[in-house]
């Protein structure tokens, strides 16, 4: 997708994390555009996971530039974090188990100064496929409902750009496709950058641009493209 008016909310060229003895992503080079949503490929899940971190101002590359918002990291990380809006990550933003659905969302934007009536709660909460879960407890939702709920506090503040996890645990295949539509109807009516993660070919076919994150995601992407031919 060719960047729109405002060029990218993201430039990440030739970024790489590795501490310790740890390797993680490395050259990856990718862009995302205002309204875009792009989708990084994983096989293996952590890298990508590092990488979306990375863009949120929580991890450093250790190589590489990375410019989110206008502003450098890992220098600018304290500005970046006030305009990137970060699904829940385990171990970084967990959710909030005691609370409702609806406080949850309510809890995020008050935090972000945009408190609003429970009519606009429910009524955000449908966009994400929600507004049925708003009075069941965070902790009782499966992954998918509690990733989509994640997605919606971080977009729904309408940051520049909301970074959301991938999707964990026994999910089909079908509910990460359906997150990226969510992310892309969301992005359609708010302007809200995305940049998410995925192990599914057909999700980062389904978004309006994808990176792989390794030689393994990149061979992932390449079967499934040619099962498509085959098939089509």
């Amino acid at each position: 997708m060719a960047e729109r008016e405002g060029g990218a909310v993201v430039r990440a060229e030739d970024i790489a994390y590795a501490r310790r003895g740890y390797r993680s992503f490395e050259h990856l080079t990718f862009t995302v555009a205002p309204g875009e949503v792009h989708v990084l490929v994983d096989a293996a899940a952590r890298p990508a996971r590092d990488a979306l971190l990375a863009v949120a101002g929580r991890v450093a590359p250790t190589a590489g530039r990375l410019e989110v918002c206008g502003s450098a990291l890992p220098r600018g990380a304290f500005r970046v974090r006030r305009c990137v809006g970060l699904g829940w990550f385990a171990g970084v933003n967990d959710c909030p188990p005691q609370q409702t659905v609806a406080e949850a969302l309510s809890h995020e934007l008050a935090l972000r100064g945009r408190a609003v009536p429970y009519e606009q709660v429910l009524d955000i909460l449908a966009a994400w496929m929600l507004a049925t879960h708003a009075d069941r407890a965070v902790d009782e939702l499966d992954p998918d409902a509690c990733t989509r709920l994640g997605a919606a506090c971080a977009a729904a503040p309408c940051p520049q750009l909301a970074v959301v996890p991938a999707l964990e645990g026994a999910v089909p295949p079908a509910c990460s496709v359906a997150l990226v539509r969510l992310m892309r109807a969301w992005a359609e009516r708010t302007g809200t950058a995305f940049l998410a993660a995925t192990a599914v070919p057909a999700a980062a076919r389904a978004a309006d641009a994808w990176t792989p994150v390794s030689i393994e995601a990149a061979e992932l992407m390449e079967a499934d493209g040619r099962a498509e031919a085959s098939h089509a």
